[in-house]
């Protein structure tokens, strides 16, 4: 079995993603963890912390802090619940704290499941990502330039089973979620200095196409955080 490497990283990461987050909420105070909103980087809690720099101990809203208790219902089991008549909050009010925080209802099943879809979707184009990086770094290659074409005809690289799940899908993704992948890549490396451009060229003799270019400092911990993907 590999030993894996207990890097600075790993540990500045670790301590940061438990760090508590202290969100009061119309006077009302909620405490919870940096891992538990980044889990939903879509909504609107999830996409501030994806940032490190805005993890300071305490945030306010000024919202309604009875109803965002089903807030934070969501985050913790990913479930949506609605209040009773004994619970002092109406549906209506829950339903005006989850189009704050940019949380679907299940009011609306349609956007639901495309919110769903769409968590789902973002993991696992990080995670295709990661691994890229993880296996040129380890390798001592400091970068990486991928091509997403509109008409799906795009040159992996070598890395096709790792975006298969995606189903050639990456450009429609890029579209929507560029700077959420920016964010989320930059965090996760940033003790390697890692950098993330996605530019959109548009077609002329070839057909439209995204190019990301990702470029990135190696050290012990992209070659630690190799070790899981075996």
């Amino acid at each position: 079995m590999e030993k894996i490497e207990i890097t600075q990283e790993n540990l500045e990461k670790e301590k940061l993603d438990s760090e508590e987050i202290i969100l009061d909420v119309g006077g009302t105070k909620y405490i919870t963890k940096r891992s538990i909103l980044i889990k939903y980087p879509n909504t609107l809690l999830g996409e501030k912390f994806l940032n490190s720099s805005n993890c300071n101990k305490e945030y306010f809203f000024d919202r309604n802090g009875r109803a965002f208790h089903y807030i934070t219902e969501f985050y913790h089991t990913g479930k949506l619940l609605w209040p009773d008549k004994n619970h002092g909050v109406t549906c209506e009010e829950v339903e005006r704290e989850f189009e704050y925080f940019q949380i679907p209802s299940k009011k609306n099943h349609a956007n639901t499941l495309a919110f769903e879809a769409a968590v789902n979707t973002f993991d696992q184009i990080v995670s295709a990502f990661e691994k890229v990086i993880i296996i040129l770094s380890q390798n001592f290659y400091f970068g990486v330039k991928l091509v997403f074409f509109e008409n799906k005809a795009t040159d992996y690289k070598g890395f096709q089973s790792l975006f298969s799940s995606l189903g050639g899908k990456e450009y429609t993704i890029l579209t929507t979620m560029n700077t959420q992948i920016k964010k989320k890549l930059e965090n996760n490396f940033s003790e390697s200095k890692l950098k993330w451009k996605c530019e959109k060229v548009e077609g002329f003799l070839k057909d439209t196409c995204f190019r990301v270019k990702i470029k990135y400092d190696i050290n012990h911990a992209l070659i630690a955080k190799y070790y899981k993907f075996q």
